[in-house]
This record gives C-alpha cells, sequence and structure tokens, in this order.
C-alpha cells in the first residue's frame, strides 16, 4: 500500500528572513525575478502554505507593470 503525505497547512503569516518583514494574506507585494532581463512585478499574496518540512510557499496573484 503506497504512504499519504501528510497535508499542507495554511498558516497566517511569514517573516521574510534577513528583513524582518512581515507578510501577510492579501498584502502587495514587489517580485523580483531571478532573471535579471524581466522587470519587477507587484503580486498580492492569496495564501501562505507550510507543508510537513517546513517549507513555505507563496500562492500569489501577479498583475505587471506597465
Amino acid at each position: 500500500m503506497a504512504k499519504t503525505r501528510p497535508g499542507k497547512k495554511d498558516i497566517d503569516s511569514y517573516i521574510i528572513k534577513g528583513t524582518n518583514k512581515i507578510v501577510k494574506a492579501g498584502d502587495c507585494i514587489l517580485m523580483r525575478p531571478s532573471d535579471t532581463s524581466k522587470p519587477p512585478y507587484v503580486a498580492r499574496v492569496e495564501k501562505i502554505e507550510q507543508d510537513n518540512r517546513k517549507i513555505v510557499r507563496v500562492r500569489e496573484r501577479s498583475s505587471r507593470l506597465p
């Protein structure tokens, strides 16, 4: 029988390492892509998830700057 993975849990906020800024669902953030040829864009945080290995993922809705 296959092993099942524990599910992800939603967390209320996340502290960005190095800056000590708190990000919550509903906040607007400036995202900078790792590819420097692409421009930065504004995104709204929809959900912050954490899995059983303490890996945090942010689901966002992006909107490009003109």
